[in-house]
């Protein structure tokens, strides 16, 4: 096993280090004659790696319900690109308009789950602050909204366990 630390630096050598680019594939190319840290052995044949760094942090994508229908018993739900840092989720950073009676909100890794008491035939807008953030500290930039339409609840028939029906 081996490893290697690296420091990213202009390619004139001049400047300090610079962050690499998120979203980025990369390959390190080690030639030919490179020195060891341990001894006096240096590479005998070229070597080469690729790594790719994290995306920035974007919201990817918004759903209610299920099969394209938002019904009052359906959940907003926010994904984003990357996990989210979870011990810096701050419940604030969500805002949903109009007012969501009993508004739960989770975090599952990418995910936030909005539930709560949706009335029928309502438009609601749902507000993402920019300083959420994610697992690599990056932050979404820019407050974004995205707009739910509740439809009507779906007819349903529940049978009890003793055959009562309402």
């Amino acid at each position: 096993d081996w490893w290697g630390a690296f420091r990213a630096v202009p390619q004139s050598g001049a400047g300090g280090a610079r962050p690499l680019t998120a979203g980025t594939s990369y390959t390190v190319m080690v030639e030919v004659g490179a020195p060891s840290a341990e001894g006096s052995r240096t590479t005998s044949k070229p070597q080469s790696f690729t790594f790719s760094t994290y995306d920035p942090l974007t919201l990817s994508d918004h759903s209610c319900g299920y099969r394209g229908r938002c019904d009052p018993d359906g959940v907003f739900i926010l994904e984003f690109n990357n996990r989210l840092d979870m011990k810096a989720f701050d419940k604030k950073h969500v805002r949903v308009e109009p007012e969501l009676p009993g508004m739960k909100i989770d975090v599952y890794d990418e995910r936030i789950v909005i539930t709560g008491s949706k009335r029928a035939r309502t438009v609601y807008k749902v507000r993402i602050d920019a300083a959420i953030r994610d697992l690599f500290g990056q932050t979404l930039g820019e407050s974004t909204s995205m707009t739910f339409r509740v439809g009507d609840r779906l007819p349903e028939l529940t049978l009890a366990k003793d055959g009562f029906a309402v």
